[in-house]
């Protein structure tokens, strides 16, 4: 046998392995994708897997069930809730912020004769920086000193020290 027919039956060797590799790697392939995309028998709660006489899944399907009936409802975690105070209630403190206005408080005081900034905070909300002519949920900063700072909404002005 010479050299050059020994290479075309390597090379026929060769290829006739990888084409069987492939054939095998495409069926194993196409047995995974049935598989994943087969549709799974729910049981339902009246016959929870008696039939396989799978006592896991069955309990797993029984405690399931106990979940969800004590679930009080289902609801958005990541809204507020519509209702969160009894109307009573909610009308009085209604009425109590309507009697006294939130007035602001100082937080931070950074002075210095070029750019005087300040934060306060209202009703637990707390701003970010403001310099003097800033607003903030309807309070004006009126004057920076290094002191104090002068707040103003609607006529009233308030120093804070």
């Amino acid at each position: 046998m010479s050299s050059d027919s020994r290479d075309r039956r390597l090379t026929r060797i060769g290829i006739a392995v990888m084409l069987a590799l492939l054939a095998i790697l495409g069926v194993r392939s196409a047995k995974t994708v049935q598989a994943v995309l087969k549709p799974v028998a729910v049981e339902t709660a009246a016959e929870p897997a008696a039939a396989s006489g799978d006592r896991d899944i069955a309990a797993l399907g029984r405690r399931d069930s106990l979940i969800d009936s004590a679930a009080p409802g289902r609801r958005d975690p990541f809204r507020g809730s519509t209702d969160p105070q009894p109307r009573a209630e909610r009308s009085g403190a209604a009425d109590r912020e309507q009697a006294q206005p939130v007035k602001p408080g100082l937080c931070a005081l950074l002075f210095d004769n070029v750019n005087p900034t300040t934060q306060v905070s209202i009703d637990g909300v707390r701003s970010g920086w403001l310099r003097q002519g800033d607003e903030f949920q309807g309070w004006k900063v009126a004057a920076i000193t290094k002191d104090s700072v002068t707040m103003t909404k609607g006529g009233e002005s308030l120093v804070l020290p």
